[in-house]
């Protein structure tokens, strides 16, 4: 689990009330406690305040307990709680399972190593070089500007900014002074304005709060597929996969100029003058970013010239190729990252996953089966999960703009 920046193993234990760490965190301390012990013996123990911690792709701010004396990290029964996590025993076994929408959101977060088959060198010098993500946004060139519908009788609001600390404004100004320069951002005077919050450890990321303005914009109810079935319609008959992550997705998708200032925000700079800046892209924290981009890279896919020799499945911004035979499956990859990358997407080159008998999207694809995976990379045996469930945990993520 990552607690702030730092990657921890943690001892499942459901007989801690608390999750606790061992290790002291850059926090302050909020409070106290006394832990008791297998001996009985209670011990006085800080509390921090809340930390932003991320299990897979789940997030939650999360007051840890500070145990020096403890040989390893624990995931107390109030983590497990939150993620709905169950134990069965039985005369023969002790199982651990969680709902099946938690385990499948935790492992779209899987990041395995760049992986390709041995003949991908041969093929490589055919791929069109600026489909890699090395720095410079992409922009998708065939996709009609995004306007946003407002709700009837809903005006525009201004929300000012918090005060932000000398620190986190340069941390901010860099990425600022870069989307400025790729047109990501523009100045601009608004009638709208909303702010950056801050993390509970005070630090700031360059995403505002729109949640006042996704309750006066028009909410798209997208058919979203279940990813479980989405993967079980993987053939038998395929024996090479490709997957492909996209980089920076919302932002290769432009918003109409009509529409850019409803997502303006304040800043002030190192020169202490203050304006106002819009997104030129869709913004993360828009309810309907993850809609509007699967839209847009969907419309586009239908005019890839291969989808007929292989299957090509997408979900969000991962994209997914099933084929009989690694040449025809480096042949349709080639083919694919050509083809977006003139489009204007890019791909993380380091998680481009090429040809291979198996891969990982969420779920182990391989020749012969589909089979759903835990953050850790083990066999998870729950049952397909119930779609409502899928669907209403897909759009707690879209609303709080978390792809």
């Amino acid at each position: 689990m990552r607690v702030g920046k730092l990657e921890m193993d943690f001892l499942v234990d459901s007989g801690a009330a608390r999750t606790a760490v061992n290790q002291p965190l850059k926090l302050p301390v909020e409070n106290s406690l006394t832990v008791i012990g297998a001996t009985g013996k209670g011990t006085k123990c800080s509390v921090y305040a809340p930390a932003d911690c991320a299990l897979g792709d789940r997030n939650i701010s999360h007051r840890l307990v500070y145990l020096p004396d403890c040989p390893t990290p624990l995931l107390g029964r109030d983590l497990l709680s939150w993620l709905g996590a169950t134990m069965h025993f039985t005369p023969d076994e002790i199982t651990f399972t969680l709902p099946p929408e938690n385990a499948w959101m935790m492992a779209l977060k899987l990041e395995p190593p760049a992986m390709q088959d041995p003949e991908w060198k041969q093929w490589i010098d055919q791929v069109y070089p600026l489909v890699w993500a090395v720095g410079i946004p992409g922009k998708a060139t065939h996709v009609t500007p995004i306007t946003v519908q407002l709700l009837p009788g809903k005006s525009p609001m201004r929300i000012r900014q918090y005060p932000i600390n000398r620190e986190a404004k340069r941390g901010l100004q860099d990425i600022i002074d870069k989307f400025l320069k790729y047109g990501i951002l523009r100045e601009c005077q608004s009638t709208w304005n909303t702010p950056f919050l801050p993390k509970p450890n005070g630090t700031y990321r360059l995403v505002q709060d729109l949640r006042a303005v996704n309750e006066r914009v028009r909410t798209l109810h997208p058919l979203v597929p279940n990813p479980y079935t989405l993967l079980a319609s993987i053939g038998t008959q395929y024996t090479h996969f490709s997957v492909l992550d996209l980089k920076d997705a919302f932002f290769t998708i432009p918003v109409d100029t009509s529409s850019q200032e409803i997502f303006s925000f304040e800043w002030e700079g190192s020169n202490r003058v203050k304006k106002q800046l819009c997104w030129t892209v869709l913004p993360q924290g828009f309810k309907n970013s993850p809609t509007l981009f699967g839209q847009a890279l969907a419309n586009d896919l239908k005019e890839w010239s291969n989808k007929e020799e292989v299957l090509l499945l997408q979900y969000v911004n991962d994209l997914l190729i099933a084929a009989i035979g690694v040449t025809q499956c480096l042949k349709a990859t080639v083919s694919l990252l050509n083809f977006i990358g003139l489009r204007g997407y890019r791909v993380v080159q380091s998680k481009a996953q090429i040809a291979l008998p198996e891969v990982i999207m969420g779920k182990v694809c391989s020749t012969t089966s589909v089979t759903p995976m835990l953050m850790a990379g083990h066999p998870q045996h729950s049952p397909d999960p119930d779609l409502n469930q899928v669907l209403s945990s897909f759009y707690e993520k879209t609303q709080a703009g978390a792809f």
